[in-house]
């Protein structure tokens, strides 16, 4: 039985299946990051990264050295049966954006966007505390004392603690 034939479904008319890895079916996304380590496992952390669908290559040497390392990637993909959208592929960038960080040659920065929605932070509510709490701690490793900058908040998450807003609890303008 192939893959495919897992996840047909009937309708009074015919019968259907999936060509393409559908939305919504839980082990999606770690079946097709299994099948990406595969394909680009010799590769990876030496010229490119992979999550899910996203590709990061990179080179030392050159425009082309990268060409090449760009071609054997594709070439991969292909033989294994994997395409690419055009609008989606950036080829030849100093910097980019990934999974909510800026990437250069220099390191890694948190977004830029999203750095503005912390500094723009003032006062909350409820659930709002708790997404923003989990907003920063995504850049923990960006602050020097991230526990100590976000302890008044996470207080206010304890069960049974009466819900006051204070100048104590607001986050250092220099974090």
């Amino acid at each position: 039985m192939e893959d495919r034939d897992k996840t047909a479904f009937t309708t009074k008319r015919e019968l259907y299946r999936f060509t393409r890895m559908p939305f919504g079916l839980t082990n999606a996304p770690p079946t097709f990051q299994r099948l990406m380590n595969g394909v680009l496992r010799r590769l990876t952390w030496l010229t490119c990264l992979v999550y899910l669908d996203g590709i990061i290559v990179f080179t030392k040497g050159g425009i082309e050295r990268h060409v090449v390392e760009l071609a054997y990637i594709f070439n991969k993909l292909w033989a294994a049966g994997q395409s690419l959208k055009l609008k989606k592929c950036s080829f030849l960038t100093t910097s980019m954006e990934c999974l909510g960080h800026h990437l250069t040659k220099d390191g890694v920065q948190p977004a830029e966007h999203l750095v503005t929605s912390v500094r723009e932070f003032s006062e909350a509510y409820d659930n709002e505390v708790k997404n923003f709490v989990h907003l920063v701690g995504y850049y923990r490793n960006c602050f020097a004392a991230f526990g100590f900058i976000v302890e008044p908040l996470t207080c206010l998450l304890k069960k049974d603690v009466e819900w006051k807003w204070s100048e104590a609890k607001r986050l250092p303008s220099s974090a």
